[in-house]
């Protein structure tokens, strides 16, 4: 999604948080849930909680009917929530694996193994079909590795789609308030001591510099 549509999802939802407690309240009470779902993932580790939180957190661009005191407030606390969450994304990653590295990229059909008497049957054929005994069982093993790099390889793609979500939505909150009460120094400090890996900090540095729409 790109940012200008992002915005555009966002602007049409905030009128319909505008009619609850009242802006303000509603960014509290979004904040709160969003770091409670945040615990439960560093609990559970599944990606789908972290999502749940992403699309909790996407609802805090309320810029709706609050002084500009509150908005600079709740500005402060959104980014706390928002950087916490991208620090999980990129410990999600795990900083020893590589997508691109051959290595780590499974194979859509396993060979199996040529058997004592010179066969080698095709890729993708049930274990069941290889008739020697060690054959066979280093193909079962084989098929097991393979299976673990595409389970890990599917959850690098899904962590990878959640950090496209969440910088995404990141930023146009930032654009949104700092549209509306002008820059603030201290989310720039929220940003730098997050923990977050340098090339994220200079990318979220550069978007807080940037004096444009």
């Amino acid at each position: 999604m790109t940012v200008y549509a992002a915005g555009c999802l966002l602007l049409l939802r905030g009128p319909a948080l505008a009619n609850g407690d009242g802006p303000r309240d509603a960014n509290t009470a979004t904040v709160t849930s969003a770091m409670a779902g945040l615990r439960t993932f560093d609990q559970s580790g599944s990606l789908n909680e972290l999502r749940s939180v992403i699309d909790t957190l996407i609802e805090t661009a309320n810029v709706t009917g609050l002084p500009h005191d509150e908005l600079n407030s709740d500005r402060l606390v959104i980014a706390k929530a928002w950087v916490a969450v991208l620090k999980r994304i990129e410990a999600s990653y795990g900083p020893a694996f590589d997508p691109y590295d051959g290595k780590n990229q499974p194979m859509s059909c396993v060979p199996p193994p040529i058997e004592s008497d010179g066969t080698q049957l095709r890729g993708c054929v049930s274990p069941g079909d290889i008739k020697d005994e060690k054959a066979r069982a280093e193909y079962l093993l084989a098929l097991d590795r393979n299976k673990a790099k595409e389970q890990r390889m599917q959850r690098w793609i899904e962590v990878h789609e959640l950090d496209d979500l969440a910088m995404t939505y990141f930023e146009v909150t930032l654009k949104l308030f700092r549209d509306v009460v002008g820059p603030d120094p201290r989310v720039s400090r929220i940003v730098q001591a997050g923990g977050l890996s340098p090339a994220r900090t200079k990318t979220l540095e550069d978007w807080l510099s940037s004096p444009g729409p």
